[in-house]
């Protein structure tokens, strides 16, 4: 198992490849899919150590891909994931800087995003007062 440090949702976040299956368990800071083909960013604290931890994913070139809150993925349907994935982040990160620019406030901007992200399928497994605290901070960080 190869430990692959990929910071960028937290400072100490990590994921773990087993070359022989072609199996890496990703971390947040990819993204995650839990209603696939719907993405969602997973930078809080970093968005470009973020977009190079997505990078690093689509260089290894997994066969199967473990996502948190989303499950396995395996076959033709992993490379287009994590094309997904780096779309969405870069998009997210253009969203808020527009946003920013036209001269909604982050408490706006987070709320934009929460109606974009937060989706009614979501609510049961993710408690909005976690997804708002963590949309506050990529907010945050991205434009500070």
């Amino acid at each position: 198992v190869e430990a692959i440090d990929m910071p960028g949702h937290t400072r100490c976040s990590m994921s773990y490849y087993i070359p022989e299956e072609k199996l890496l368990f990703a971390c947040e800071t990819i993204g995650t899919a839990p209603l696939y083909p719907i993405v969602s960013p997973g930078y809080i604290v970093n968005y470009k150590q973020a977009m190079h931890a997505i990078e690093r994913s689509i260089a290894i070139r997994p066969a199967h891909l473990v996502l948190p809150h989303s499950g396995l993925f395996s076959g033709e349907i992993v490379p287009n994931l994590l094309a997904s994935l780096k779309e969405e982040t870069e998009s997210s990160a253009t969203f808020i800087r527009e946003k920013h620019r036209q001269g909604l406030s982050e408490e706006e901007i987070v709320e934009e995003l929460r109606q974009i992200h937060y989706l009614p399928q979501l609510r049961l497994g993710l408690p909005e007062r976690a997804f708002l605290i963590n949309t506050q901070v990529m907010v945050s960080r991205l434009l500070g």
